[in-house]
Order: structure tokens, then sequence, then C-alpha cells
């Protein structure tokens, strides 16, 4: 028999993206201990971005804060390298800490603009074609190819989606999450083109984490 749906795996009541904003970077050491990697194109244009909206000395401001693993990725990053996932975390953030008043809610407009920026008007009629029931069909091969470590199981439904991170401590932290919300909440509004969507997450317990999205 096949086995349960993901969606009905769901080990708590899911929280929305406020609950893991509010909690607290983790340390410089247990960051620098992650292990993973992620695809450049996870960090496209990071430092044009920054010194655009911040100044000249932002990029500067930002590795300083971020601490020796943002040695490891360049300004402009080649978008198939594989990086330090735990320099993606370090930058993003320093990038809070430095220039958004520690405040991480503040980066989700950001970040939006700089994605949408680069959606051209044929890619985001293919998105609204597409619409999130097949958007979300491909999201577990997409995971698979933007980090080399943890598994990934995606559970599609008729205005649901839910998709379950497993075996990899970067699951477990607070910025890795708040990333993944602002990303679902972005993909929802492409690929539906409202804003009335719910994107919200939990964790597991065992460092995993689960990410409902639901659509109107």
């Amino acid at each position: 028999m096949p086995g349960p749906r993901v969606s009905q795996l769901l080990p708590a009541l899911p929280l929305p993206v406020e609950h893991f904003a509010s909690l607290a970077p983790w340390p410089a050491e247990r960051l620098a201990a992650l292990a993973g990697r992620c695809r450049g194109v996870l960090l496209r244009d990071w430092a044009d971005h920054c010194r655009r909206r911040f100044g000249p000395t932002s990029v500067t401001e930002v590795r300083a804060r971020a601490g020796p693993v943002a040695a490891l990725v360049p300004d402009q990053p080649d978008l198939r390298d594989w990086l330090p996932a735990a320099a993606q975390i370090a930058l993003t953030d320093a990038i809070v800490a430095c220039h958004l008043g520690g405040h991480t809610m503040r980066l989700e407009a950001l970040l939006r603009e700089d994605a949408l920026r680069d959606l051209t008007r044929v890619h985001r009629l293919l998105a609204r074609a597409m619409g999130p029931h097949g958007g979300y069909r491909q999201v577990q091969g997409v995971y698979h190819k933007l980090y080399d470590v943890g598994r990934f199981r995606a559970d599609v439904g008729d205005r649901t989606a839910v998709l379950h991170c497993a075996g990899a401590e970067l699951f477990a932290n607070p910025t890795w999450r708040v990333l993944q919300l602002f990303a679902h909440r972005a993909a929802l509004h492409v690929l539906t083109g409202r804003d009335d969507g719910e994107v919200t997450g939990v964790g597991d317990g065992n460092g995993g984490f689960w990410i409902r999205m639901r659509w109107k």
C-alpha cells in the first residue's frame, strides 16, 4: 500500500514567517560547522544589490560582520558554482544586522524586488499558465539542484502544497527557514498573480522543516 501523503504527516500547526523571523540568528561557531553547499544562483548579484541600496562601503561592512565564511563567496558568484550554505546564511544575517536594523521581515520586499526584476514577461506568462499546482509538482527536483544536502519530498493537492525538508542541520537554521518562506510567498505571487496565498512552516523536532502553501 502507498505510504501516507506528506500533508498528513505535519507534526504541528504551521506558523507564519514572522515567528521564524523573530528568532535569534545562530552564533558564528555553530554556523561555521554547518555542512552543505548551495548553488551560486541563490546569491546572484548580492554585492551589487547591497551597494545599490546601502552605499559603496556596505559590502565591506557585511563581509566583516559575516566573518571568514563570507570570503568564500565572490561579489558576483557564478550561478552554477557550489558555495557553502553557511555563507548564504551568514551574509543574510549580516545584511539584516548592518543595514536593516536587525528586522528580518524588512528583507522580504528587497528579495522579492530582486527576484522579480530578473523575470521577463515571458517567464511570468509561463508561470501563470503553469499555475501553483504545476509549479509545485516540480519543487522537489528544484531543491535537489539548489542544495547538495538533505532530502526533499513534496505533496501537491488541489489548492495546497506541502514540502518536507529533512536530513540536514541546515534546515533547522531560522534564517534558512525564513528565506524559504519568503521565496515561496514570492513564488505564489508569480504563479497566481495574487498576494492572498498563505505560506507557513513548522519544525519537526528533528531539525527538519515543513513548508505549507495554500492558494485560492
